[in-house]
């Protein structure tokens, strides 16, 4: 067995008894997330913002909000309304991809998202209204199209 296939087996075996793994910046970036979970501040004053951009996009976008940071382009726009949609919290959804399609109209998956968050908030006549113009994109592969299309019927 070679030296890198033990140190291998080595990390596997910790990770299963709940060790660390020796990937200390994971390690470190899941010490992170806990101290946020705690509170902002208190993470800020352990870490400062040094693991803020190891966060995934949605996640360093909603704690931007929380900290007031503003909103830079599009994809943060986009990224809040993912949060906001994984809540549940529809019309706020509706709102940021609204405001990210504003930004960057040709960011498809927030017209997709968009055209969901009006379907889940009860607004079927907008949901449509999006859908439709959702297929109007070029970039739409004969799938995806077809899926869409078949939806739609169902609305």
């Amino acid at each position: 067995m070679s030296d890198t296939e033990t140190k291998l087996e080595a990390l596997s075996a910790a990770e299963a008894e709940g060790q660390p793994s020796g990937n200390l910046y994971q390690e470190e970036l899941r010490r992170y997330r806990m101290a946020l979970n705690r509170g902002i501040d208190r993470a800020y004053r352990r870490y400062g913002f040094v693991l803020y951009h190891s966060l995934e996009g949605a996640e360093a976008v909603e704690l931007r909000q929380k900290i007031g940071l503003p909103m830079e382009d599009a994809l943060d726009a986009y990224n809040l309304g993912v949060v906001a949609a994984q809540k549940d919290e529809w019309a706020e959804a509706v709102r940021c991809f609204q405001q990210a399609l504003a930004a960057d109209s040709a960011l498809a998956d927030a017209e997709y998202n968009l055209a969901l968050a009006l379907e889940k908030k009860g607004d079927a006549a907008g949901a449509r209204k999006r859908w439709n113009s959702y297929l109007k994109r070029e970039d739409l592969s004969e799938a995806d199209r077809g899926a869409v299309e078949a939806h739609v019927k169902e609305l």
